[in-house]
C-alpha cells in the first residue's frame, strides 16, 4: 500500500509539473511572480507582527502575555488549516472527476484514498511556512529567547498541520453522510461570503466606535486577566504556546509541565519511569510461561495467599501485553491510549469551566491520572465516596476552595458513571443482549434451585 501511495502522489506531482511546463514562458513568469509576491507579502506581514508583539512584551513585561501569543499564532493557523483541509478533502474525495478511474487502476484502493487526502499536505505546510514561521521566529527574536525556543518551534510547526488536516478529513466523512457534497460546498461558500461581509462591516464601523461615549471605558486590567486565561485552555495549540514561552527563557522542564511550584526533577523522574515502562513491556510481552513455572524459583517459598494470587495474575498480565508483540498493533494501542487520555483531560477541563475552575493543562492531566488511579482500586461499588474524596482533595490542593472542589468531583464522577452506563446499554442493544445475558441473575437462581440429577443405577 505504501508503494502505491507514493506512486500516486509522485504521478500527481509529475502531472502538475508537466502542466506548468506546458504553459507559455510569459504565463510561467507571471505565475511565479504572483505567488512570489503573495508569499513575500504574507511572510513580511507575519514577521512584522511577530517582531512587534515580541518587542512590545519585552518593553512592557508587566503585561505577562508571553505564553499567550505563540498559542494564538498556532491556533489561528490551525483553524485556517482546518477550513482549508475540509475544502481540499471535500473536493478530492467527493467532487473529483478522476476518482472512479483511479479505483479501477491496478493499485490498492486504500492508497487511492490516502493519496487523495494527502493532496493538500504541501499547501498546508506552505501556509504554515508563510504565516506561522516568520511570526514565531521574529517573536522569539523580539523577546531575546534562547536556542531551545527555536528548536521546539520547529517541532511545533512540523506537527501543527497534522491535527487540523486529519480533523478536516474526518469532518468531511461525517458531513457527507448527512448532506450532498455539492450542497456542502455551496454552504461553505455562503459562510465564507458572510464572514467576509462581517469583517468588512466591523472594519468600517471603527470610526463610530471611536466616538466619545459610544463604548464604555475599557478596563485594561480585567481585559488582560481575561486574555491570560486563554493560555490555560486545554487546547493543544495553547499548550504548545506555553511550552515555547517556557523554553525561550531556558526552563525546559516547564516547557512540558507548568504546575505551580512543581519540582522539575520529579517530572523528569516520572517521565523517565513512563518511558522505561513503555520500553519494558516489549520484552515482557514475549515471555512464555513454561510448564511447572510455579514450582521453581522464588514461587515455592512464598506464603500460600500471595503465591496463589501470583499464579492467577501473572498469566493474565502477560496475556494483556500480547498486543505489544506486534509493533504496528502496539503503536496503535499506545496512540489510542493517549488519545483517550487527552479526551478525559478535556472532559475534566470542561467540567472545571462549568464550575469556574481555571487550571493549567498539566493540572488537568494530573487530575485525570488521579481519577484513573483511584478507579483502578475498587474500594466500593463504582468507587463512590473514595473517588469524590480523592479528586476533591487534589483539586483543593491545586488552589480551589473546598466547596467548589467537592461539587466538581461529584459532578465529574456522576457524568463518568452515566456515560459508561449509557455506552454499556448501547452496546447491549447493538448486540441484542438482555440483562439476563449480561448479569445472569435469573440463570444463577435457576441453577441454584435445580435439584441434582441422580447417577444411573444409584438407588
Amino acid at each position: 500500500m505504501l508503494t502505491d501511495t507514493l506512486l500516486l502522489i509522485t504521478l500527481r506531482w509529475q502531472l502538475a509539473w508537466n502542466s506548468f511546463r506546458g504553459r507559455s514562458l510569459i504565463r510561467r513568469i507571471l505565475i511565479i511572480a504572483f505567488f512570489g509576491w503573495v508569499g513575500a507579502a504574507m511572510m513580511g506581514g507575519s514577521a512584522m507582527a511577530g517582531l512587534g508583539a515580541g518587542s512590545l512584551l519585552r518593553f512592557f513585561p508587566a503585561l505577562q502575555l508571553e505564553s499567550l501569543i505563540p498559542g494564538l499564532i498556532l491556533t489561528a493557523i490551525a483553524l485556517m488549516l482546518f477550513v482549508n483541509s475540509f475544502g481540499v478533502a471535500l473536493g478530492s474525495l467527493f467532487l473529483s472527476s478522476d476518482l472512479e478511474r483511479l479505483m479501477t487502476a491496478p493499485v490498492d484502493r486504500r492508497a487511492v484514498f490516502i493519496s487523495k487526502i494527502l493532496d493538500g499536505t504541501a499547501s498546508y505546510y506552505a501556509l504554515t511556512l508563510a504565516l506561522a514561521t516568520p511570526a514565531l521566529v521574529m517573536y522569539g527574536i523580539g523577546l531575546r529567547y534562547g536556542p531551545a525556543y527555536y528548536v521546539l518551534t520547529l517541532i511545533a510547526l512540523l506537527g501543527t498541520p497534522l491535527l487540523p488536516a486529519g480533523l478536516g478529513s474526518l469532518a468531511v466523512m461525517l458531513v457527507a453522510r448527512f448532506a450532498p457534497a455539492r450542497r456542502v460546498r455551496e454552504f461553505m461558500g455562503l459562510v465564507a461570503a458572510v464572514f467576509g461581509i462581517g469583517c468588512s462591516v466591523i472594519s468600517n464601523l471603527n470610526r463610530w466606535w471611536a466616538r466619545p461615549g459610544t463604548v464604555s471605558r475599557l478596563d485594561l486590567g480585567a481585559f488582560l486577566e481575561q486574555a491570560r486565561q486563554f493560555a490555560d485552555l486545554p487546547i493543544p495549540s495553547f499548550v504548545a504556546g506555553k511550552g515555547l514561552a517556557a523554553a525561550g527563557v531556558g526552563n525546559i522542564g516547564l516547557a512540558l509541565i507548568d504546575l505551580h511550584n512543581f519540582p522539575t526533577e520529579i517530572f523528569w523522574g516520572l517521565f523517565g519511569g513512563l518511558m522505561g515502562g513503555l520500553i519494558a513491556v516489549i520484552p515482557l510481552s514475549h515471555l512464555k510461561l513454561s510448564e511447572g513455572w510455579t514450582s521453581r524459583g522464588i514461587m515455592p517459598r512464598l506464603p500460600e495467599r500471595p503465591r496463589l494470587a501470583l499464579e492467577e495474575a501473572v498469566p493474565h498480565f502477560i496475556d494483556g501485553l500480547a498486543v505489544f508483540r506486534d509493533v504496528r498493533l502496539g503503536s496503535r494501542a499506545v496512540a489510542l491510549s493517549f488519545a483517550i487520555w487527552l479526551l478525559e483531560v478535556g472532559m475534566f477541563a470542561l467540567f472545571g469551566k462549568a464550575f469556574g475552575v481555571t487550571l493549567s493543562m498539566p493540572a488537568w492531566m494530573l487530575i485525570m491520572v488521579a481519577a484513573n488511579f483511584i478507579s483502578a482500586v475498587p474500594i466500593s461499588p463504582s468507587n463512590i465516596g473514595a473517588y469524590e474524596v480523592a479528586i476533591a482533595e487534589l483539586v483543593k490542593a491545586l488552589g480551589v476552595d473546598a466547596g467548589t472542589a467537592a461539587g466538581f468531583a461529584i459532578a465529574a464522577h456522576l457524568f463518568n458513571i452515566l456515560s459508561i452506563t449509557a455506552a454499556g446499554a448501547t452496546a447491549m442493544w447493538a448486540l441484542g443482549l438482555t440483562f439476563d445475558d449480561v448479569f445472569s441473575f435469573g440463570k444463577k437462581a435457576e441453577v441454584a434451585e435445580r435439584a441434582p440429577t441422580p447417577l444411573p443405577g444409584s438407588g
